[in-house]
C-alpha cells in the first residue's frame, strides 16, 4: 500500500512538473509572437522613415525631419 501511494504521488509530481513545464513554454512563445508581431507592425510602416540617409563624408548620419527631403 505504502509503495502504490508513493507511485501514486510520484506520478502527481512528474504531471505538476510537465505542466508547469509547458506553461512556462506557452508563456515564452507569447512572448515571442507579440514580439514578432511589433516587428512586422513596424516594417509596415512607410519606408521612408526606416531607410538611413548615408552622410557625406565626416558628418554624421541624422534621419530628416518629418515631411522633408534629405539632400
Amino acid at each position: 500500500m505504502t509503495g502504490e501511494l508513493s507511485d501514486i504521488r510520484e506520478a502527481t509530481y512528474q504531471v505538476e512538473r510537465q505542466e508547469s513545464h509547458y506553461a512556462a513554454r506557452r508563456s515564452n512563445l507569447h512572448r515571442q509572437i507579440e514580439a514578432a508581431r511589433a516587428e512586422l507592425a513596424k516594417l509596415r510602416r512607410p519606408a521612408k522613415g526606416r531607410i538611413a540617409v548615408r552622410p557625406a563624408k565626416g558628418r554624421i548620419a541624422v534621419r530628416p525631419a518629418k515631411g522633408r527631403i534629405a539632400a
